[in-house]
């Protein structure tokens, strides 16, 4: 159903299940059948609701700039729109630069959070990899885009154990409005709460897959460094590890909001 986000945006949002709320928010250029693999089990022990980011999904794709900052302010008027006081929150990549925000922004409004594959602010590496998606779109178009995302996200060994499984998730991946992930690269981009982090005094779960080359793990580990007694997980795959460890995936987050 749609709720009004900030600056008038149209959020898309779904929920299931029942129970205390959890909060999940997807990452870059991903609507929320990005938690295909989550969604049944998170809801047999709370009230999900699942996220579309604006410029992607079903929701709004209104002018840019985008902010993780304006992004958490969209989350919470999806919180407001289901009378949701207080919830446990969990985002991946740029979802977890979102909840970052979030946090910092409604603190009271937030019992716990997880992290997955995210950062603190901008790197050099991150820079770079952006300057070169943006190479490739202007000289070969949004499918070697797409492929060359695809190398940067999953493993090697899904491209050579589940070929099927890649086509559907570059064939979802290519679906995303160019512009909303455009702008939502710039998003990405200018993140930067390090100076700020230290005051998410929340109990934090941070996740990261130590073959992550989009977001290499250490940046992760500095989210877990900044945040007071946050938890860091390391993952044996790449930057989908919602996806590509689903079960440990699975296993570690509600194990950590069922004492948090």
């Amino acid at each position: 159903m749609p709720s009004l986000g900030a600056d008038g945006a149209e959020i898309y949002y779904e929920t299931s299940g029942g129970g205390d709320p959890l909060v999940l928010i997807m990452g870059l250029g991903a609507d929320l059948r990005g938690w295909a693999m989550q969604a049944t089990a998170f809801a047999e022990r709370y009230r999900l609701v699942l996220i579309d980011n604006r410029g992607v999904g079903k929701s709004s794709t209104p002018a840019g700039p985008y902010t993780t900052k304006q992004m958490a302010a969209d989350t919470l008027a999806v919180m407001d729109a289901e009378g949701i006081e207080r919830a446990r929150v969990l985002g991946v990549s740029l979802g977890g630069a979102i909840a970052q925000e979030l946090v910092l922004a409604a603190p009271e409004r937030v019992r716990s959070l997880a992290l997955g594959s995210t950062w603190a602010g901008p790197s050099v590496w991150r820079s770079r990899l952006r300057a070169l998606q943006l190479d490739i779109l202007n000289s070969q178009g949004v499918e070697a885009l797409v492929r060359f995302r695809a190398l940067f996200i999953f493993s090697p060994s899904l491209f050579q154990d589940s070929p099927g499984l890649m086509d559907v998730i570059e064939k979802t991946m290519a679906e995303t409005p160019l512009e909303g992930y455009l702008r939502q690269l710039d998003a990405a981009e200018a993140h930067d709460v390090r100076a700020r982090l230290g005051a998410a005094d929340v109990p934090t779960l941070v996740l990261t897959g130590k073959r992550d080359i989009l977001v290499p793990p250490e940046l992760s580990a500095e989210v877990a460094s900044l945040i007071p007694g946050a938890r860091l997980e390391v993952f044996e795959s790449a930057h989908a590890i919602q996806l590509e460890e689903a079960e440990r995936f699975n296993e570690t987050v509600l194990g950590f909001f069922a004492t948090h």
